[in-house]
């Protein structure tokens, strides 16, 4: 569910918004439908500042790993600009008009507590592809995001790596989701991401967490209405159970390894090896 709270009045727009350096993006990876909307969105000059796109589809043009149909874009500003989001939706469709989506448990939830998810929220169905435009608020996520540094394609900022990365782990402090445990696994096994950045990461987003809970966020059994993913990489998890089996397995070895490492320190009387809160507990899962 998007966040209910306001904007912080942050309208701050990062500087590389207006320099995006250009790149090959993987189109063939994506569905006909996505890359269609896409292609109508790299003319669209409106998509150019002020926006970031994100999320799986953004991964899946630098590195081709699963299956992305959804479009999200992030809209800098204090709320979302209608009037801009209505010129981007008038040149991105086709044939049949924009349908507004935007969950109605969501937004029952946004106006009983007397705010209007429009202003921060749209979801859009453009052409079979949803689209949506959003305006992050949470201080984590804007620290972030200020430190994009996107490739083009077109006319659409398309978030680069890292950042992607350390949404997507971020992410995990909120939700828990089949495509999401799918592509931070792609990060370790095949990005040169490491465990301990993403529990980095964790730490900043619940740092009341300690070690053994911050590790369980990422071994937590999917729901029932996981939507599943696809993958297109022959070596990667296919099922979700296969995908589960293989995460838990890295967690548990990098919290076997980091609680060795944190024990061994201890002996040592060094005390600057990270996370320290690895040494509140010594049992392995």
């Amino acid at each position: 569910m998007p966040n209910s709270r306001r904007s912080t009045g942050r309208s701050w727009i990062p500087s590389t918004r207006q320099s995006c350096r250009g790149s090959v993006m993987r189109t063939s990876a994506l569905p006909e439908a996505t890359r269609r909307v896409l292609e109508r969105a790299g003319r669209v000059v409106d998509l150019a500042t002020d926006h970031l796109l994100i999320g799986g589809t953004a991964m899946t043009l630098h590195v081709a790993h699963r299956v992305s149909e959804d479009l999200d874009f992030v809209q800098f500003g204090k709320e979302l600009d209608r009037a801009r989001i209505g010129r981007i939706l008038t040149q991105l469709r086709a044939a049949e008009p924009p349908e507004l989506v935007t969950s109605l448990v969501a937004r029952q939830h946004f106006d009983n507590e007397g705010y209007d998810i429009d202003d921060v929220h749209q979801d859009w169905m453009v052409d079979g592809v949803k689209v949506t435009f959003f305006c992050p608020d949470r201080r984590e996520e804007l620290d972030v995001l200020k430190k994009a540094a996107p490739e083009s394609h077109g006319a659409v900022p398309v978030a680069d790596l890292d950042t992607i990365f350390r949404l997507k782990a971020m992410v995990v402090a909120e939700r828990w989701t089949s495509r999401d445990a799918f592509d931070l696994l792609h990060f370790v096994e095949r990005q040169g991401r490491s465990m301990s950045e993403i529990d980095e990461v964790l730490r900043l987003k619940r740092p009341h967490y300690p070690f053994d809970s911050r590790m369980g966020l990422l071994t937590r059994p999917f729901t029932s209405f996981d939507p599943g993913f696809q993958s297109i990489e022959p070596n990667a998890p296919q099922t979700m159970a296969e995908l589960a089996e293989r995460m838990k397995a890295t967690v548990n070895g990098y919290m076997r390894k980091t609680k060795k490492a944190a024990l061994s320190s201890v002996s040592k009387g060094m005390d600057d090896l990270p996370p320290p809160d690895a040494r509140d507990t010594s049992r392995e899962r």
